[in-house]
This record gives structure tokens, C-alpha cells and sequence, in this order.
């Protein structure tokens, strides 16, 4: 955390109240379930999604109790999102440490992330804007639906663009938007500007989500924390192979054999590269931070419309 957010000294304060909210609320007289999601929340993310929260509240009546109890809330709601991913995906190792689904079994990882969606929830139920609930309630829905469609098209190489794009709106870049607007609600921000903040927030969550599927190809294991290439073993194909097959006959055939070797997974990274579909990746990705700066310039003047843009463009020069 303090890697990404340590030019902003407020914001690191403010992420770590976040971090004691969130391990006095995941205590419980389950000791399995405290120890697993307490080792979750050991790892050292960006913790952006709450930082998001704060940063847009900073645009209306910054009260912290209630904005922080809501950052840990969308903080749970995304860690809960990852325990399911890693079922559904059958992962090993999330940042290089076991996942709660590899050290306790698929089964308890169901009722733990289930558990943390449940104690998120609960902590809504204290904000004062009805919306704040409301609006988590059908992002949480909308995420269930991109997962779905993940899971119907894992290793079909007949995907469109536009699916690809539709499918990481549901599944990354609602949480985004949602962490940017019921921060702003929730400091009653003016609805103008919430409605800027949320489309800055689905703007950078399609940024970002491009660039981890980049990052999935050409990135540093030690650094990403997973094994490069795992969504090509996994059979989801992202926009990078998606532009590459429209180049490369041979490359959809490959695709199409599926369980690819180690060898054949490091052939399709070639050619993606060799045929542009990384390039046209990473100029989709600056096409989205760059509608996303436009709106920020948009936003009355503060502290945190700057870090606003200089988190948008670190975001999409990142190596994990």
C-alpha cells in the first residue's frame, strides 16, 4: 500500500484506519475463518478501491468515521470477490502466498468469502445515503453476471472485442465506479459531480483491468505474483490474443486446441506480441485513462483531483 500511496501521507493514514477497521470486523468465534481472512488482509495491496473512496469524498463533507467504514466495506466486498475468483479458477497463489481456496479447501472458502460479503453489508447498513446500499447491492449483482459470462466463454476463441470490453465493465470496472460515486453520495457531493467521479472510476477500472491482462503476458512473476500466461492455461482470452487472432489464423487454431504446453503458452505470447495485439492492448488502455483525465479536469480545484490524475496515469505505467 504504502508502495503506491506514499506521496500522500493522509491518504496512507486513512487507508491504515481502513485496515483496523477491517481486522476488528472479520474477528470471529470461527477461528478458521478469522486466521484465513486475516492472512488475506496481511498481503500488501494497493488498496485502491478504498483509496477511491476517500479521494471522492474529498469533493463534499469529509466526515472520516463514516467514510472509512465505508472504503473497508467496498475493500471487504472486493477481497470477497477474489476468494470466489480463485475457486472458480482453481488458483494456487494470489500476490505469492497461498489462496484461502488452495490452504483451506474450496469449501471453506465459499462460506469465508461469503462470510466477508456478509460482514460488508453490515457495515452499509450504517451509512446514511439509502444509495450507498443500493448501488453496492447491484454492482455485486453485475459482477455476478460478468463472472458468469467469464465462466460460459473459458476457452472459446470466437469472442468479440466488444464482449471482452463488456465483460471486464461487469467484473472490474463496476467496483471502480462504485468505490469513486458512493464516496461521493455518502459526502454529499453534488450530483453533478458524483456522476463525473463514478465515470472517472469506470474509465479507470477499464484502464487498469487492459493492463493486467497485459501484464498477464509480459509481466515479471516476482513482481505480479502469479505465474505469466495463467489466463491463456486458464482459457480466457483477453484483448491483446483477441486483436492478435484477427491478424494470425494459425494463432486461433492453437487457441483452439486448448491445454496448451508451457512452450505453446510462450508461442501465443509471440505472436500476440509480434502481431501488435499487445500495442493495441496497451492504446485501448490510454484511450480509457485519458477520457478518465478529461473528466477529472472537470472536478472543482483540491488536493485530490491531483492525485486523482497522477494515480490514473501511475495506474497504467505500472509493472504489477
Amino acid at each position: 500500500m504504502a508502495n503506491f500511496w506514499g506521496e500522500y501521507p493522509f491518504l496512507v493514514d486513512e487507508l491504515e484506519k481502513v485496515k483496523r477497521i477491517i481486522l476488528k470486523k472479520i474477528r470471529n468465534s470461527d477461528k478458521t475463518i478469522e486466521e484465513a481472512l486475516t492472512e488475506v488482509f496481511a498481503k500488501n495491496g494497493k488498496m485502491l478501491r478504498p483509496a477511491f473512496v476517500i479521494l471522492s469524498a474529498q469533493f463534499g463533507d469529509y466526515k472520516s468515521e463514516k467514510i472509512l467504514n465505508i472504503a473497508a466495506a467496498v475493500e471487504m466486498f472486493h477481497n470477497a470477490t477474489l476468494i470466489h475468483d480463485d475457486i472458480l479458477d482453481n488458483s494456487v497463489f494470489r500476490r505469492n502466498i497461498k489462496t484461502v481456496q488452495n490452504k483451506y479447501g474450496q469449501n471453506y472458502a465459499v462460506i469465508i468469502g461469503d462470510f466477508l460479503l456478509a460482514r460488508c453489508i453490515g457495515l452499509l447498513t450504517t451509512c446514511e445515503k439509502i444509495d450507498v446500499l443500493k448501488d453496492t447491492v447491484k454492482s455485486m449483482e453485475r459482477l455476478c453476471i460478468g463472472e458468469i459470462h467469464q465462466f460460459n466463454i473459458k476457452g472459446k476463441v470466437d469472442v468479440s472485442i466488444n464482449s471482452y470490453l463488456k465483460r471486464i465493465a461487469s467484473k472490474t470496472a463496476v467496483l471502480f465506479a462504485l468505490s469513486f460515486y458512493i464516496g461521493a453520495i455518502e459526502s454529499n457531493c453534488e450530483r453533478k459531480i458524483s456522476n463525473i467521479l463514478k465515470e472517472t472510476g469506470f474509465n479507470i477500472g477499464m484502464a487498469f483491468q487492459i493492463k493486467d491482462d497485459i501484464l498477464d503476458m509480459v509481466g515479471e512473476e516476482e513482481i505480479i505474483g502469479k505465474k505469466v500466461g495463467n489466463d491463456i492455461k486458464e482459457g480466457i482470452y483477453t484483448l491483446p490474443i483477441l486483436y492478435a487472432i484477427n491478424e494470425d489464423g494459425y494463432l486461433k487454431n492453437l487457441l483452439s486446441k486448448g491445454n496448451l504446453s508451457e512452450e505453446e503458452i510462450n508461442e501465443v505470447i509471440r505472436i500476440t506480441n509480434d502481431k501488435g495485439g499487445i500495442k493495441k492492448a496497451e492504446e485501448l488502455a490510454d484511450r480509457y485513462t485519458e477520457r478518465a483525465l478529461r473528466l477529472i479536469d472537470k472536478l472543482p480545484e483540491a488536493q485530490a483531483k491531483s492525485i486523482l490524475k497522477e494515480s490514473a496515469n501511475k495506474l497504467l505505467k505500472r509493472d504489477y
